[in-house]
């Protein structure tokens, strides 16, 4: 179960502005405060996977924190709250990679670790 809302604008630069912070500290660790989820279902031929997005794009892991590190206020779409597996705020982006209009999910977890639920091409 999940509830959609669009957050007051303040929320949304203050979380892109704790992203930078978080990264730029010198003990952040992108293998270990970054995880991009994979989902078993991300082997399939549809292109709105995490994982065959990084293929078209030519992306790894550290590319796709460059482009959440990149995020601007204008990319902010809605915000979601997982009530049943995270119980957490889930900001939603959209934004133009390579001429593909990307949807992009993350969230903060314990104020320390980055973590991105979706980065795939938009359905819509």
């Amino acid at each position: 179960m999940e509830s959609k809302y669009v957050a007051d604008p303040a929320v949304i630069k203050k979380f892109l502005k704790q992203i930078k912070t978080l990264t730029s500290n010198p003990n952040f660790d992108p293998n270990k405060d970054f995880y991009l989820m994979k989902r078993n279902n991300d082997i399939s031929t549809s292109m709105y996977t995490n994982q065959n997005t990084l293929m078209l794009l030519g992306y790894h892991q550290n590319e796709v924190l460059e482009e959440i590190k990149s995020l601007k206020y204008e990319h902010y779409v809605e915000s979601i709250i997982d009530l049943v597996s995270l119980n957490v705020s889930l900001h939603v982006f959209k934004k133009i990679i390579q001429g593909w209009k990307v949807y992009i999910k993350i969230s903060i977890k314990n104020q320390q670790k980055i973590l991105c639920i979706s980065f795939h091409i938009s359905n819509e």
